[in-house]
C-alpha cells in the first residue's frame, strides 16, 4: 500500500489491516485548510449566527493492474486505476464539530484484482476507517462531535460513466441505507478516542421518512439495536435549545450541500419569507414543529413514489447524557451481551 505524505501514519495504520494482503493499493488523502463559511444553522431572532469554518477531505483508493487490462495501453507495465472515493466536509464552531459525508462512490474496477470468490469487498471498512480517523484526529475536548449523512441510491456520484461498468454493484435504496448503518456500526461499538479519555456518550440515530418504526428497525444490525435510536437528534445537538426556551424549527435544520432536508428547508423559507411570523420569530407558516417537518418529508420526491432516503447521525459527547443515550463504555458492553446517497459500492 502506498500513501501520499499528507495521509499520515494514523490513517495508514487503520487501513493496512483492512486491505487484502499482497495486493497493490494506493491511498490518496487530499484536504483543504479550514475556511470561514456560512453558518450551518440559521440563528433564532436576536441571536448571532455561529462563526463556522469548513474544511474538505477527499479519500481516493486505487489499484495497480497490468497495462493490458482496462484502459488503452500507455506503454507502461502497470497502471493505477481508481476504485473508490469519498468526500467529507468538516464544519467547526465553538460548540461542535460536524462531519458531513457529502459523496461516496466506486468505479467497479475492484474486481480486476480478482479477489478470492466469496471474499468481502474492503470498501465498506475503508470508508468506516476514514471516518473514524477524522473523528479521532479532529476531536476537541469538551466539544460535541456529530457524524451526519443521508443515504439516497443513485447510479453514480463521483465517477461519471462508471454506471456503464459491468463490474459496478449499484445498491438500491434499502441496500444503501443498510450499508451505511454497517459502515458506522464500528464507531458505536468502539468509539474512536485517540489519546483522550473515553467519550461520555455515543449514540446512533436513523430516520427513514415514510416508514414506521418497526420497518426502520430492519435496516440496523440486530446486535447493534441497543446503540441506535429510531429518531433524529436535531433538537439535542443544537446549543440554541440549551440556551433558549423556544427555538424555531428552521433553526434546527442544517444547510448541507445537495441534502434533501436542506432543500425542503429552503423552500419553506421562501414560502414564509413575507409572513409576519417569519419576520418576528423566525417561524414557518405551515410547519410548526420538527415532527411535522419529518412527516412532510415523507411526501417529498426523494422519499416517496417508491423511493427511500435514510438520514443517519452518530453523536459523540464528552458529557454523559440523561436522555437515554448510553455512555460509550456501556454501549460496547451492551453490544457484547446482545450476542452498504450517497455512494455506490
Amino acid at each position: 500500500m502506498s500513501t501520499n505524505e499528507s495521509t499520515g501514519n494514523g490513517l495508514r495504520a487503520r487501513l493496512e489491516p483492512i486491505l487484502p494482503k499482497g495486493r497493490p493499493f494506493g491511498i490518496f488523502h487530499l484536504s483543504t485548510p479550514p475556511t470561514k463559511c456560512a453558518a450551518l444553522y440559521s440563528a433564532p431572532p436576536n441571536q448571532r449566527p455561529d462563526r463556522t469554518f469548513c474544511e474538505s477531505h477527499f479519500l481516493a483508493v486505487s489499484i495497480k493492474i497490468p497495462d493490458d487490462v482496462g484502459a488503452v495501453s500507455g506503454g507502461e507495465k502497470e497502471k493505477n486505476i481508481l476504485v473508490f472515493g469519498v468526500e467529507i466536509l468538516l464544519y467547526s464552531t465553538m460548540h461542535t464539530t460536524t462531519l458531513f459525508v457529502s459523496k461516496a462512490d466506486s468505479t467497479g474496477y475492484l474486481n480486476l484484482l480478482k479477489l478470492p470468490k466469496g471474499s468481502a469487498s474492503p470498501i465498506r471498512e475503508v470508508c468506516g476507517a476514514f471516518i473514524s480517523h477524522l473523528v479521532e484526529t479532529r476531536r476537541r475536548t469538551g466539544k460535541q462531535f456529530i457524524v451526519s449523512l443521508f443515504a439516497r441510491a443513485q447510479s453514480q456520484y463521483l465517477f461519471p460513466g462508471s454506471v456503464h461498468n459491468s463490474g459496478k454493484h449499484v445498491l438500491d435504496d434499502r441496500g444503501l441505507v443498510k450499508w451505511w448503518c454497517r459502515v458506522l456500526g464500528p464507531l458505536l461499538e468502539t468509539p474512536p478516542r485517540g489519546s483522550l479519555p473515553p467519550w461520555g456518550s455515543v449514540r446512533g440515530y436513523l430516520v427513514v421518512p415514510g416508514l414506521e418504526e418497526y420497518e426502520t428497525r430492519a435496516f440496523l444490525p440486530r446486535a447493534l439495536l441497543p446503540l441506535w435510536s429510531l429518531t433524529h437528534p436535531l433538537d439535542k445537538i443544537s446549543h440554541y435549545t440549551r440556551e433558549l426556551d423556544w427555538v424555531p424549527p428552521r433553526c434546527l435544520i442544517p444547510r448541507y450541500p445537495d441534502d434533501p432536508k436542506s432543500r425542503f428547508r429552503d423552500e419553506l423559507d421562501e414560502e414564509a419569507a413575507q409572513s409576519g411570523g417569519m419576520r418576528k420569530v423566525g417561524a414557518w407558516q405551515s410547519v410548526k414543529s420538527l415532527d411535522v417537518f419529518w412527516d412532510m418529508m415523507a411526501f417529498r420526491q426523494e422519499c416517496s413514489s417508491g423511493r427511500l432516503t435514510g438520514f443517519i447521525w452518530v453523536v459523540f459527547d464528552d458529557v454523559p447524557q440523561d436522555n437515554g443515550m448510553p455512555p460509550a463504555a456501556a454501549a460496547v458492553s451492551t453490544r457484547h451481551h446482545a450476542g452498504q446517497g450517497l455512494g455506490r459500492v
